[in-house]
């Protein structure tokens, strides 16, 4: 009976969600079985993306508050290595999220992880907890209620609701969809302007705060090392940063994730783009608040950073 009663509350939620201004998704039919072609496996790992939802609402069903936030694929499809191994060989890219979000007196943790198969289909793997313990890559929930896992059909989205909160009926919805397929670019020459930034990886560590710097190439050293940046190409660069919003996501010479986020906007919102980058962790500033920063118009303006 409460499982029939939970299934009609979710239904008749989700029906109501357009009036209270919330956005939900419905998919086109095609005109025809011909005017489309299947989109490849490869290029839906380049598109992909989770829109997260988290509804909260009193025991009368009114919604007191809502979160939201959009993650990228955060794995590149998996390395020659992995592609051998047999019990991967059918997994194009893999994508998970830690996820965890206080407000007005409530706290959710939830992890997810998506699976996109070389055939085209997607797996979802998803569970909550009380509390996260640890950083990055090694964080775990505590007390989980138990990993849900399924395929994900034409699309659609997941939900539930969380079992810890009993005080409250809290949803999580994960929407998997992509993006516009023209919405990264290749910007030739533009300008990177980090304002008021901070620098950390995925292990917690800070690497830089307080970061100011402007021009087509900048590099900057700091507690863990030096990065070089610029939407050129320059001498042992790779071009494997995407910056996209307020934020420069990379990896370093370690796999170690880092993130450069800005104060503002480095692009335009909804604009995405590859830039080139070093990471030289061998070369370090003596502090967190001591970076050296150098920027420019010029490779060799920042050509003592990048050696």
């Amino acid at each position: 009976m409460k499982k029939l009663l939970a299934n009609r509350f979710q239904s008749h939620l989700w029906a109501a969600l357009p009036i209270l201004g919330i956005a939900t998704f419905a998919f086109a039919k095609p005109e025809s079985s011909g005017t489309h072609k299947k989109i490849a496996a490869d290029e839906i790992c380049r598109r992909f993306e989770i829109f997260e939802e988290i509804l909260v609402l009193d025991r009368e069903g009114a919604l007191t508050n809502f979160l939201s936030q959009v993650r990228g694929l955060s794995e590149v499809p998996q390395s020659k290595k992995e592609k051998s191994e047999p019990n991967r060989s059918d997994e194009e890219c893999k994508t998970s999220s830690m996820s965890g979000q206080s407000a007005n007196g409530f706290e959710v943790f939830f992890s997810h992880e998506w699976t996109v198969k070389k055939n085209g289909s997607v797996i979802v793997k998803y569970n909550q907890g009380t509390a996260v313990n640890g950083r990055g890559k090694e964080s775990k929930l505590l007390n989980p209620m138990g990993e849900v896992s399924s395929e994900v059909k034409n699309f659609q989205a997941v939900s539930w609701q969380s079992p810890f909160h009993k005080d409250k009926i809290i949803i999580m919805r994960l929407t998997p969809r992509l993006k516009d397929e023209n919405s990264t670019i290749d910007i030739s020459k533009f300008p990177i302007v980090l304002k008021n930034s901070v620098v950390f990886d995925g292990k917690g560590r800070l690497w830089a705060a307080s970061l100011e710097a402007k021009g087509e190439y900048i590099c900057f050293s700091s507690a863990q090392g030096t990065v070089s940046l610029s939407f050129h190409d320059f001498a042992g660069a790779s071009k494997t940063a995407l910056v996209e919003g307020a934020n420069i996501k990379f990896k370093g010479s370690d796999n170690l994730s880092i993130v450069i986020k800005s104060e503002s906007l480095i692009l335009p919102a909804g604009i995405s783009a590859n830039a080139f980058v070093k990471v030289n962790l061998g070369r370090k500033s003596e502090g967190i608040n001591s970076s050296q920063v150098s920027a420019g118009d010029e490779s060799s303006t920042f050509d003592r950073c990048v050696n």
